[in-house]
């Protein structure tokens, strides 16, 4: 049994400083029930190179678990880019605040990308 279910993507912006994280942006402010992450999905335009860090915890004590990159094969064509966690899916429990952050590889642009995740949430309902 799979329940798949996407929480909405979220835009994420790097730095202007090439190789500085941007700010976390919020994803989800408190999960309503525990889960476990089994993917991330990431699509972005921009011209560069991207990492995308995916963290949970409070505004200003978030603690990354798992960066994600783009390499840019195709200049500013959109991209979407989707990594599978399974078989070790990520525990996230309830009332858990899910961000991500990004940052480039070459300039001081500020390019944005979004970021969203695919979940199974738990206890999981018998068939």
């Amino acid at each position: 049994l799979q329940i798949s279910t996407t929480a909405a993507a979220t835009v994420v912006t790097t730095n202007t400083v090439a190789g500085s994280y941007g700010s976390y942006a919020q994803i989800v402010g408190s999960i309503a029930t525990a889960v476990l992450i089994y993917g991330i999905t990431i699509t972005s335009a921009a011209a560069d190179d991207l990492q995308v860090a995916i963290a949970t915890g409070a505004a200003a004590s978030e603690v990354d678990w798992g960066v994600f990159g783009i390499v840019r094969t195709a200049g500013t064509v959109v991209m979407a880019i989707s990594y599978d966690l399974r078989p070790f899916p990520i525990y996230v429990p309830s009332g858990t605040r899910i961000a991500a952050r990004a940052r480039n590889n070459t300039d001081t642009s500020a390019d944005t990308t979004e970021v969203g995740f695919h979940y199974i949430p738990l206890p999981m309902a018998a068939i």
